[in-house]
């Protein structure tokens, strides 16, 4: 509401989403505006619509100096379509996910867009006192050329692969349907904090070169099995070997044994 606010608007439509994120950004927006002096005028969709301009003429109605647009996916771009069909010429601002959606920051360059401006304001730069974690990801990314979208657009992009490529892990196959199969029964993956506890256990406490051994150990089993046997079976393997090391070791392969004075 501080854009608008700076720009002398009194009057904004709103429409957004009636998920669950669409729904908090609504109900922000109508305390922040009722702060700034504004009044807010809200239409909400399904985010299966695949026509708006029943919302639109809802809102065009109250006659506001700007519309604010939230969403992501199709319905900025059904909302942008239904708006030019009807003539409805106003300042139009999206929020960071509409910014996101990749028919508004591929379009936004072309010129046979007549009659559409998309104002790209500046929400989320880059700068060095970033973490080191987001750091290290931005250049990786710039490894295979330059950044031209949204950094949230990218990262979206990469939980999908990161998803894909955990399906057919578990699917052992890159086939369609085998990969369709496992994603939709994911399992979670071990968590690296077990793996980690059954690396000190193998390799005993208090020798971080036997620990290290474990490790070590444990990732080359992990990827023999998914290779040789199957992925499902990486975790049941790991704790066989931990039960059969600490049955023959109970201090682990450099632990040494206490003896006990009777």
């Amino acid at each position: 509401m501080a854009y608008f606010k700076a720009h002398h608007y009194t009057k904004v439509g709103m429409i957004y989403s009636t998920d669950a994120y669409g729904a908090s950004v609504g109900q922000a927006a109508i305390a922040a505006a009722k702060q700034a002096g504004i009044t807010l005028t809200t239409a909400t969709y399904e985010d299966t619509d695949l026509n708006m301009t029943a919302e639109l003429q809802q809102l065009q109605a109250a006659h506001p100096q700007a519309l604010y647009v939230q969403g992501f996916g199709a319905p900025p771009g059904i909302i942008l379509q239904d708006q030019y069909a009807l003539g409805w010429k106003i300042p139009t601002v999206g929020d960071l996910t509409t910014a996101s959606t990749p028919v508004i920051w591929q379009d936004s360059a072309k010129p046979e867009e007549k009659g559409l401006l998309l104002q790209e304001l500046q929400v989320a730069v880059h700068s060095g006192s970033e973490t080191t974690a987001l750091t290290n990801y931005i250049k990786a990314m710039q490894k295979f050329g330059p950044i031209t979208s949204p950094l949230p657009t990218t990262s979206y992009e990469y939980d999908a692969v990161m998803l894909v490529a955990q399906a057919a892990k578990q699917a052992d196959s890159i086939a369609t349907p085998a990969m369709a199969n496992a994603l939709e029964h994911l399992k979670q993956p071990a968590s690296l904090a077990v793996i980690g506890f059954v690396a000190l256990a193998i390799g005993g406490y208090g020798s971080i070169v036997a620990t290290t051994v474990g490790a070590f150990g444990i990732g080359l089993v992990q990827q023999y099995t998914s290779r040789y046997i199957g992925a499902n079976y990486e975790n049941l393997m790991v704790f066989a070997i931990l039960v059969v090391v600490l049955m023959a070791l109970p201090n682990g392969l450099a632990g040494a044994r206490r003896e006990r004075v009777v």
